[in-house]
């Protein structure tokens, strides 16, 4: 607890809450492929506040996520496969053709001042400097869902730049007169909330202890400040608490590692990892240690 009573939270809390406070209950969400702090924020609001949404996290195939379970790096995907039923990918790219995604959550490489994202590759794309998981599916699922939300856990001009290197995803679609609503139309970051509103960018909230000056210095690209600019509302105790339930082992913190920070600390999670399912199995079948 801190000394203005706020209870003590790391960015990727705030930065799941915040995300999980625009899953609206009743929605249809789709996690892309298995990123722990988005499927944190999904599953933190399936759990709270959004009961009734359906959740479909992407591997190899899609899973229609009915109950929320306890997250973890390795066994996430058969726990999926428990809690709902399983459907090829191309059924969930008809899902999204017929009726469109309600909300779903992306985590890019660079996104530029028109709102486009890259998840491709940066660099010249005959010899890029580094290659990222792909476009998978984002060309199509940007024009066709109804709110496209991405998240950035490291604000900074390397990721917010004047144009992308590779166009993964389009932004808005209604600026160039496209018949869907669909589009990048949310950011939120380890600084601040932005919006995408008719073709420019608005700085909607900065998070605690973050100035806009702050936020405009990490941009390659001028943005505008909303009329009704707010600062974040942090997470509360209540939220936090959730948030663990889901999270158990602090899959989401892994988001925010570098890939050197992220080798050392797989290895630790998997041990943890491995104690807390032994032990919960123990519990579930009465034969607890």
């Amino acid at each position: 607890m801190s000394a203005t009573g706020t209870p003590a939270y790391s960015p990727a809390d705030l930065i799941a809450i915040e995300l999980g406070r625009r899953v609206v209950d009743g929605s249809v969400v789709g996690c892309g492929a298995f990123t722990p702090l988005a499927m944190a924020a999904t599953m933190w609001a399936k759990a709270g506040h959004a009961g009734n949404a359906i959740l479909y996290p992407i591997s190899f195939n899609a899973t229609r996520v009915d109950r929320w379970f306890p997250l973890s790096y390795s066994h996430t995907e058969g726990m999926a496969l428990v809690a709902g039923q399983s459907l090829p990918a191309i059924d969930l790219f008809d899902l999204a053709q017929h009726r469109g995604m309600d909300f779903e959550l992306v985590l890019p490489l660079q996104v530029d001042a028109h709102g486009n994202i890259n998840s491709a590759l940066i660099g010249d794309p005959r010899k890029p400097k580094l290659r990222g998981p792909g476009s998978n599916g984002i060309d199509a699922l940007c024009v066709m869902d109804q709110k496209v939300t991405v998240y950035v856990t490291d604000h900074s001009t390397r990721t917010f730049v004047p144009e992308v290197d590779f166009v993964s995803g389009a932004g808005d679609a209604t600026r160039r007169g496209g018949k869907t609503p669909g589009g990048i139309g949310f950011v939120v970051t380890n600084l601040c909330t932005m919006e995408l509103a008719e073709g420019r960018w608005l700085l909607r909230s900065v998070h605690p202890g973050v100035e806009v000056e702050d936020v405009r210095a990490a941009t390659g690209f001028e943005i505008e400040t909303a009329d009704d600019l707010a600062t974040t509302t942090p997470p509360t105790k209540q939220e936090l608490d959730l948030l663990d339930a889901v999270d158990p082992l602090g899959i989401r913190e892994l988001d925010l590692l570098s890939g050197v920070q992220r080798r050392r600390e797989l290895a630790r999670l998997l041990r943890r990892e491995d104690e807390y399912f032994t032990e919960l199995l123990a519990r579930v079948t009465g034969r607890a240690r």
